[in-house]
């Protein structure tokens, strides 16, 4: 308190107009504010008494040197004026900048770039030039300034078309793009908010379509190679696919760009694909994420773990299940054979060997790879409708462009299994009838031709014809130069679907040896009953497809919230499994009923809890969720909750968990899977920690209803092995009471997250008590029994086809052995087993069947 005393006096007693030196002075004031202007602009300016005013109107900073105000200045054309205020102590306020549009044709959004003209077309230091002190660039040896990685000031404004004002600040720009930047005449651009400016973020919803309000960066693209035909190919490309393909794509807004005053055509705002992007899309940290390009080349964070996965994969036969799904544990299936099929079917022509980023964030609900469509000004071309990108795709020895063998390795390797391939087929198929139908994509070029058909006019007026007058390739056009050229080129885009698929359609029957396409219409009975997976896609509740003959289908029946499924109905045939697996050989109708679900949902479980992991043996925080009904659960939406209201984890769409069946939600999967690598029913993400010293853990439905919760300690009665001794807290039985200690145990291992827990039923259970005969297997003793030396004979059988898992566990509960592991049909099954590695003892031969029931035997080994 003394301390601030004194601070205060000293500043009192300090003569006025040596604190007047200490203080900044105010920003000028502007009469008007910059916009749209029907008659000429006459502004005044006013500011402290204490300082004088300065202004510029060709883009230069203000300063003592620059014309000093006396009186209104009126401006009769479009122009930008900057103001200073400096005191007479030299000191300077903030730069204001003001754009005023005089009698402008407003068709776009205005985008107003104010910078001193030097900083652009210095030759010295210009960074939108050829100039004198550049260097080398990708496609040409022309040395040029442009090459630079400069960043140069600027003030942006950005005006919407009803004048309201949108951004005005001060930023970063740089140049952007590849050789695009050595081809035509008019460039991209980098905005970076820096609080070195001002301001350290651009806040403000740049793209109505996506909820995003605040931008450390973004893109004012000029549409690169594509500017010499619509002026907006890549991101039609995006958006003609992102509503039935899962990509990640950069959002798209045309506006029309003035530098100085001076019009300078037609750019697009577009997202920036750097480590912010994925926060403002996904919600990931910045510091958590990995992007690589190309080849693995690091854009942010680290390749490590690519590496690792590409390793496993060139080693690796994919066709073994157990590769395949821990390739499948590393990247989203889904999402990449959406951004291949993307690709190959719109023939791009600088892929697969560039312009390629992928990303993960393995802490997140994004831990796996997934691929961003950009760049694509070169799909949707006639003269490739024919190019059989499939098997530029799949190449093993093509050439450094386009498609060198990293390239293509991922889809190679992964069409050796037989699921990846029927998936890759028939989703394929799907969108051949959906997402690249004709008509739809059609609307979809109608909205953008008409997004910016007012302002080409101008564009060309201001463009057209042009090429970098010192390019060095000979092969680039110049930018359309009329109307006329302009229209035919959006047609030829609308032109090349239907050219397209004839030629896809050979090529896939080529490649993978099939056959012809079969209709099939799938279809649900109402509107609120449920949705249909076609492998993990999610379909319209009504959808008419051409899938291939004989090549496998998979579709899954989900419930919504107050249903059943009931049964599928295809053709003449009732079939009760949730999943439906068919081979189309003519065409079909497969309808999915649902019905009313009178007795509601039985409550998911909170079933086991690490929350603190034992030195040197650290999974990280999770929490397992148990499905007790017979049926799959749609979670989409849900939540899980801690004491915090800050800590929460919201599951993302189309998230099931399976009818019997476990899910684990992880602080950290790194650390998860090096304990637990054969879990795959897990998610990343958590974004939070439990606390050691006991908490409460909470579940949400979507709407917000609380369907359990937990509140554990680390004291008596709560088993205290699960704090830090290496043990986790396990449910006994799912159908007691969770919120009571006695319901609990500790682990007698590391925990068993994603299945039933091992060491409960083992020790709690009277083996000879459980018999799985009813649900349609049965385990039998082993013989002999006791077992002396050698070897001892398993056997079982199953009355349907499932996934059949034994395992061997010794008294204490501990794994021992997997015996069996695989999806196996209905048979009885016999094999020797040897117990050469076993110590005498007792030990338990555990069968699980789908998930959904345990059988254990007592087996006795003796020396």
């Amino acid at each position: 308190m003394l301390k601030q005393i004194g601070i205060l006096f000293l500043l009192f007693s300090v003569p006025p107009q040596i604190l007047a030196q200490l203080q900044t002075p105010i920003p000028p004031q502007f009469s008007q504010s910059g916009g749209f202007y029907q008659t000429p602009a006459h502004i005044s300016l006013t500011a402290d008494d204490q300082t004088s005013i300065y202004y510029s109107t060709n883009g230069a900073v203000p300063d003592e040197n620059s014309f000093q105000y006396s009186g209104p200045i009126s401006l009769n054309e479009t122009g930008a004026l900057r103001a200073v205020a400096i005191g007479s102590d030299g000191t300077s306020s903030e730069v204001v900048t003001q754009t005023y549009f005089i009698q402008e044709p407003i068709n776009l959004p205005v985008v107003s770039l104010v910078t001193d003209p030097a900083h652009l077309f210095s030759d010295e230091s210009g960074i939108y030039v050829t100039g004198t002190n550049g260097i080398r660039g990708s496609c040409d040896p022309v040395i040029r300034n442009l090459n630079q990685d400069w960043e140069r000031p600027v003030n942006i404004e950005l005006y919407e078309m009803n004048g309201q004002p949108g951004l005005n600040q001060q930023a970063g720009i740089q140049i952007f793009g590849g050789c695009s930047r050595t081809r035509f005449p008019q460039k991209s651009f980098s905005l970076f908010a820096r609080s070195e400016y001002g301001k350290g973020s651009f806040d403000y919803q740049l793209f109505p379509d996506k909820e995003i309000y605040e931008f450390e960066s973004f893109l004012l693209r000029s549409s690169a190679d594509d500017q010499v035909r619509t002026m907006f190919q890549d991101a039609f490309t995006a958006y003609a696919l992102r509503d039935n393909m899962e990509l990640d794509y950069m959002a798209y807004r045309p506006v029309a760009v003035f530098i100085n005053g001076q019009y300078w055509g037609i750019h697009n705002i577009r997202e920036k694909v750097n480590e912010h992007y994925f926060e403002g899309n996904f919600n990931v940290d910045p510091d958590e994420v990995n992007v690589l390009e190309r080849n693995a080349r690091i854009s942010h964070g680290d390749s490590s773990q690519y590496t690792k996965l590409t390793d496993f994969l060139s080693a690796s036969d994919m066709a073994n299940t157990a590769n395949y799904e821990t390739i499948s544990k590393l990247i989203d299936i889904n999402q990449f054979i959406d951004y291949e099929i993307a690709n190959i079917h719109l023939a791009e022509v600088d892929w697969p060997g560039n312009n390629i980023k992928f990303w993960s964030a393995p802490n997140s609900a994004y831990n796996k790879w997934r691929w961003i469509l950009f760049d694509r000004d070169q799909t949707f071309q006639l003269y490739r409708a024919n190019t059989n990108a499939l098997a530029l795709a799949t190449a093993d020895d093509g050439p450094s462009w386009p498609n060198p063998p990293w390239s293509t390795l991922l889809l190679r390797k992964l069409l050796e299994n037989p699921d990846f391939r029927n998936r890759f087929i028939q989703t394929y198929a799907w969108h051949l009838s959906t997402t690249f139908d004709t008509l739809r994509v059609s609307h979809v070029l109608d909205d953008f031709k008409a997004r910016i058909a007012n302002e080409i006019p101008r564009h060309i007026a201001r463009w057209g014809g042009q090429l970098d007058p010192d390019k060095s390739e000979e092969w680039p056009q110049p930018t359309f130069n009329s109307v006329e050229e302009w229209e035919s080129n959006v047609e030829n885009v609308r032109s090349f679907l239907p050219k397209r698929e004839p030629f896809a359609i050979e090529h896939l029957q080529e490649y993978f040896s099939i056959g012809e396409r079969s209709a099939i219409t799938i279809e649900t009975n109402g509107a609120s009953g449920g949705v249909v997976k076609l492998f993990d896609k999610v379909l319209p509740e009504l959808s008419t497809a051409s899938y291939f003959d004989e090549v496998e289908l998979k579709l899954t029946a989900i419930a919504n919230d107050g249903f059943l499924f009931s049964h599928w109905e295809v053709e003449n045939q009732t079939i009760s499994s949730e999943e439906l697996i068919i081979a189309p050989t003519e065409t079909s109708n497969i309808v999915a009923h649902f019905v009313e679900n009178p007795d509601g949902n039985l409550p998911l479980v909170i079933n086991e809890i690490n929350y603190h992991s034992a030195d040197g043996r650290n999974s990280g925080d999770w929490v397992e969720l148990y499905n007790p009904n017979d049926y799959k659960l749609n979670i989409s939406g849900w939540k899980l909750q801690d004491d915090s209201e800050e800590n929460l984890f919201t599951f993302l769409e189309n998230t099931t968990i399976d009818g019997k069946g476990y899910l684990v939600v992880c602080e950290s999967l790194t650390d998860f899977d090096v304990l637990f690598p054969k879990v795959t029913n897990r998610l990343g993400g958590l974004g939070f920690k439990f606390s050691n010293g006991g908490e409460v853990v909470k579940l949400f439905t979507r709407e917000g209803i609380l369907v359990d919760s937990v509140r554990y300690d680390d004291e008596s009665p709560w088993p205290t092995e699960a704090d830090g001794e290496g043990s986790t807290l396990e449910l006994i039985d799912p159908e007691y009471d969770n919120n009571l200690a006695a319901s609990w145990r500790a682990s007698v291992a590391k925990g068993s997250p994603g299945k039933f827990n091992d060491g409960n039923i083992l020790l709690a259970v009277d083996p000879a008590a459980i018999s799985g005969q009813k649900f349609g297997f049965s385990l039998h003793q082993n013989y002999p029994n006791p077992t002396v030396n050698g070897l001892t004979t398993l056997s079982y059988e199953i009355s349907k086809g499932g996934k059949v898992v034994i395992k061997l566990f010794d008294v204490e509960g501990r794994e021992v052995d997997t015996i069996v592991d695989a999806n196996q049909q209905p048979n009885n099954y016999e094999l020797a087993y040897r117990i050469d590695q076993l110590n005498e003892g007792v030990y338990f031969v555990m069968m699980q069947f789908d998930n959904t029931y345990v059988q254990v035997n007592r087996m006795m080994v003796k020396r």
